[in-house]
């Protein structure tokens, strides 16, 4: 009897204690976020594009729209061409916060205009009518639901033996896979074509890795690529269906000594972007070696002046700096030495938009640093940078 009486408190005990952890259990699943994407109609008549939304808290993606439609110059109130407008848009509970940047031409260096910012829940859209004071037809964005899908890693094709693929990891909130890569040279890697592949099919954009402002990476070292499912337009019953990638391809190598594996026409561009951020870094140097003193009384003076003599470096290769590069590489077609100097000038544009990007942080400071030792070594600081930037491109 006595010892029914325990085996049944024993069960009661336990029934107790794993009564809570059910409930929580419960309660975690009752209170997972709803899967989201937002859908984007760029004008009337086209085919809706879905981004799908983090479910983490405050995940933040976005998008950049080019193939908008103009509408004719006598209905524009504001003078400013626009280039391409950018989504960013986040979760905010069970709700997504979408916000509408505009920018000018492809290679000016500004930060963009805000033109709008809405707070969604699910069957939730909005147009974007300011849009049209800037000849463009108002995109319409919407948050609709996103279908569960099984996620499997993709198939790697390595079409080199420089970089090791050691890792691949699925994030479900994003959704992404990851890829852990590890250069398994014995030379610095410049830069790394992935390319994305669904089928037969290039997937989307390129990965959300930025070959053009890596750094060297050394023999050993690894480093991370995350891979974006980007955008499509399936549409199930259950809500937007993501089509991630099921081969993701190491298509090419460049190296720091100018060699390569894999396909050269890839190297050759490469290499040729890397050469117009070096010209450009090179001339930057030049110029605040040039100073033997500030040429300002504060950060912000001197941050202005620097900024208006970078602004004037041109943006134009030399056809014998073309033709000199392009002899490394196997290439013979007039269109691809064209592409080699388009490469060279789209470097050049890179370095420069990026360095006005960083002074314009202090140009606009509220507090400028005048003390003559704080200004110089503020100058040593910069100078010391884009020599670091330079030494590893």
């Amino acid at each position: 009897m006595r010892r029914a009486l325990l085996i049944y408190f024993a069960c009661v005990l336990v029934t107790c204690l794993l009564a809570p952890l059910t409930k929580g259990q419960e309660s975690a699943r009752s209170q997972s976020p709803t899967k989201l994407s937002l859908k984007v109609l760029i004008f009337d008549g086209a085919a809706p594009t879905l981004y799908p939304v983090g479910d983490d808290e405050k995940t933040g993606m976005a998008a950049v729209i080019k193939d908008f439609r103009r509408q004719p110059a006598s209905r524009w109130r504001s003078d400013t061409h626009i280039d391409r407008a950018a989504l960013f848009f986040r979760r905010d509970g069970e709700r997504v916060r979408v916000t509408v940047f505009i920018y000018g031409d492809e290679n000016s260096s500004n930060d963009g205009v805000k033109v709008a910012e809405y707070v969604m829940g699910e069957g939730e859209g909005r147009a974007v009518i300011q849009l049209a004071d800037y000849g463009i037809e108002p995109l319409r964005v919407a948050v609709v639901r996103r279908a569960e899908v099984k996620l499997t890693p993709p198939r790697v094709e390595n079409r080199t033996s420089a970089v090791e693929v050691t890792a691949i990891d699925v994030h479900e909130n994003v959704p992404s896979f990851e890829l852990t890569l590890r250069n398994a040279s014995d030379k610095n890697i410049r830069a790394v074509e992935i390319r994305e592949m669904r089928g037969r099919m290039s997937k989307g954009p390129p990965p959300l890795f930025d070959w053009r402002g890596m750094s060297l990476i050394e023999p050993g070292k690894t480093w991370k690529v995350t891979l974006e499912f980007g955008w499509n337009s399936k549409m199930t019953p259950e809500g937007h269906a993501v089509e991630p990638p099921d081969r993701v391809v190491i298509n090419s190598v460049l190296f720091s000594d100018g060699g390569y594996e894999g396909d050269s026409l890839f190297a050759a561009r490469a290499e040729a972007f890397k050469s117009g951020r070096r010209i450009q870094l090179t001339r930057l140097l030049e110029i605040m070696r040039e100073w033997g003193e500030p040429p300002g009384i504060d950060t912000r003076e001197v941050a202005r002046e620097l900024g208006a003599r970078v602004e004037a470096l041109e943006c134009t290769a030399e056809w014998t700096a073309v033709t000199e590069l392009a002899g490394r590489y196997p290439l013979v077609r007039g269109e691809e030495l064209d592409k080699v100097k388009s490469s060279i000038e789209a470097g050049m544009e890179w370095q420069r938009s990026a360095v006005l990007n960083e002074l314009k942080g202090f140009v606009t400071a509220d507090n400028p640093a005048s003390d003559p030792r704080v200004l110089r070594k503020w100058m040593k600081t910069r100078r010391e940078k884009y020599e670091q930037l330079l030494a590893g491109i």
